[in-house]
């Protein structure tokens, strides 16, 4: 009797282990197929899906109007993005093209187009023999003086060979000068052109002139840091800078932050200017700075450009 109850016991106990497994088995499968798919977080992923998104509505405006292409010619500084399109370049290649304009780059030779990024090789052939590039009015040239014969056939001969050579001066212009770059307009591509400036160099004087709101001298260039000083020689002869572009920073509405990420503003002077407004509860003027300790005379003259009320 005793040795069958044990039986039976260990008969229960065993169905009801039996039946906490399975139960176990079924949740963990029901929790695994109704597992929620976790939505894309990753930047990077994000990002990727942006351009696909951006690359297949330009495929998709390029193949409805490919079937309507009508190659004519033009001129790659003064068409507009549906002519450009209608020629048959893709959406985001007559962007980019408008965007150098915009940025004061100029087409000076029909290859020049074939840099602009994304420009495929087939397209730009098919495009090269339309190119019309329209001359802009150049700035007076330097001349040198040349001593060249002048064939004269209206007066009389010396001898029978041929009319009389007379020996005249003319003046020809100096194909050799070389083309002067604004440094507050100039984009990568103008800047690479020069000898010596390369793709990191060319981003780190844009990323420079974006910090400071404009150069306001060429030897500004001397102040970026991690460049050699022999690869801007050659820009240093060529390049020039117009102050009027240079975009000035508030002394009243812009924030510390702003301020202190200027170069030539520390967060000490950021802050006293942040607490002199703050106190003052009118607006400032950048005479004010001159009170401030924080401020010597050599910093209000390089400030000046670069602050206004």
């Amino acid at each position: 009797m005793t040795d069958l109850r044990l039986y039976r016991k260990g008969s229960l106990l065993a169905v009801v282990l039996l039946l906490l497994i399975v139960l176990v088995v079924k949740w963990m499968a029901f929790s695994f197929w109704n597992k929620e798919e976790e939505p894309v977080s990753d930047g990077l992923e994000l990002f990727a899906a942006e351009l696909l998104y951006e690359e297949r509505n330009d495929s998709a405006v390029h193949d409805a109007v490919e079937k309507t292409v009508a190659l004519h010619p033009f001129d790659p500084n003064t068409a507009d993005s549906v002519e450009l399109v209608g020629l048959g370049l893709r959406p985001y290649v007559a962007r980019n093209i408008i965007r150098y304009r915009e940025k004061g780059g100029v087409f000076r030779k029909p290859s020049d187009l074939a840099r602009i990024y994304g420009m495929e090789e087939d397209v730009y052939a098919s495009l090269e023999p339309y190119i019309r590039i329209v001359q802009p009015p150049a700035e007076k040239e330097p001349v040198k003086t040349v001593s060249m014969l002048a064939v004269h056939s209206d007066g009389p001969t010396s001898d029978s060979h041929g009319p009389k050579a007379d020996k005249q001066t003319v003046t020809l212009p100096d194909v050799r000068e070389k083309q002067r770059i604004e440094l507050n307009a100039a984009d990568s591509l103008s800047l690479v052109e020069v000898k010596g400036i390369g793709p990191y160099t060319a981003r780190k004087i844009m990323a420079y002139r974006k910090a400071l709101g404009g150069f306001v001298a060429v030897e500004q260039l001397d102040e970026i840091e991690g460049l050699r000083p022999e690869n801007l020689e050659n820009l240093k002869t060529v390049a020039y800078v117009d102050s009027s572009l240079v975009v000035p920073i508030s002394l009243n509405t812009a924030s510390l932050k702003h301020l202190q990420h200027h170069p030539y503003v520390s967060f000490s002077q950021a802050k006293a200017i942040v607490e002199l407004r703050t106190h003052r509860h009118q607006p400032i003027t950048f005479a004010d700075l001159a009170n401030l300790e924080e401020f010597t005379q050599a910093d209000l003259q390089s400030l000046k450009p670069y602050l206004c009320d």
